[in-house]
């Protein structure tokens, strides 16, 4: 579960770039919607649902194949990505809906599964993923471009300030305590990719995660479950008021002055444009209503 260099993330340093290479990806972008890998997305106060979450797998050197992605015996799973949660939050995450994307072999039928009926790898909400079905391996995609699921999350009495952490892992590493993975390159249930390549230390319903750092033999390729920003820790979803259009937390003479460059924007406004009470348009009600929140902010 964590953060090497993504090809569209534009990290600096040729160093880091060389040491992504090595690694199939697991990725998570928050937003879809928006150009780039998204580990954080924005969500206004009260607002009931949170769309465009995909899943991504992808190899940057393009070297590596794999047949399909954990398998269905026993508790075993393959990828899974949940919501921890914090009693520090006002409101809840109450459920995640999920749809299956492309497959990362082509051959395989999508499985994404959600709750009720699998073991579960985190306390919260979540969507575990398999994909099976191919005769043969094939190579694995070199950029995030088709996502092998999406999620739609659903939230109940949000407050501004909230903060909603996520995370992938590799639930057949964590569920057999380090061996195994969830890629197969030579059977549905040869289980033998490692997990995350750098230990994260995420809190699973077994457990710290073990973040196996080897893949275990005659394994083809590392694994690297890339869930939040670079620096490490999870993706995450911050609430905070509509007036808040930089979404830096607080509502301020930033936001005042987009709002008025966007001022007079039709049909189609977007809420980074000063449609801040999401009718589409930037117009006086948008206005009235960032005056109304102006001053607020989040306390650090």
């Amino acid at each position: 579960m964590r953060r090497n260099t993504l090809p569209r993330l534009l990290l600096a340093g040729a160093a880091a770039s060389a040491v992504a290479q090595q690694y199939v990806i697991v990725t998570v972008d928050m937003d879809a919607a928006a150009p780039g890998i998204q580990s954080s997305v924005a969500l206004r106060e009260g607002a009931p649902t949170l769309g465009d979450v995909a899943v991504y797998v992808f190899d940057p050197s393009g070297e590596h194949s794999a047949q399909g992605i954990g398998y269905l015996g026993g508790i075993d799973r393959g990828i899974a990505f949940g919501h921890v949660r914090s009693n520090a939050n006002e409101g809840a995450v109450t459920a995640m809906r999920h749809a299956a994307g492309t497959p990362m072999n082509p051959a395989n039928t999508p499985w994404p599964f959600g709750e009720p009926g699998l073991d579960k790898g985190f306390d919260g909400a979540e969507i575990q993923y398999v994909e099976a079905g191919a005769s043969e391996p094939a190579p694995i995609a070199q950029s995030p471009d088709a996502p092998i699921f999406t999620v739609d999350i659903d939230f109940d009495a949000v407050g501004a300030c909230d903060v909603y952490a996520f995370h992938l892992l590799d639930f057949v590493v964590v569920w057999s305590s380090g061996t195994g993975g969830a890629f197969s390159s030579s059977g549905l249930n040869w289980l033998d990719a490692g997990g995350d390549a750098v230990p994260d230390q995420t809190q699973t319903a077994y457990g710290l995660d073990p973040d196996a750092p080897l893949p275990s033999p005659p394994a083809p390729f590392l694994v690297d479950y890339v869930d939040g920003p670079a620096q490490g820790g999870p993706a995450t979803v911050v609430v905070t008021r509509s007036g808040d259009i930089d979404h830096d937390r607080d509502v301020d003479l930033q936001d005042l002055a987009t709002l008025l460059a966007g001022f007079g924007t039709g049909a189609g406004a977007a809420w980074e444009q000063g449609d801040v009470d999401g009718d589409g348009d930037v117009d006086l009600a948008d206005l009235s209503t960032l005056l109304s929140q102006y001053g607020w902010r989040c306390a650090e």
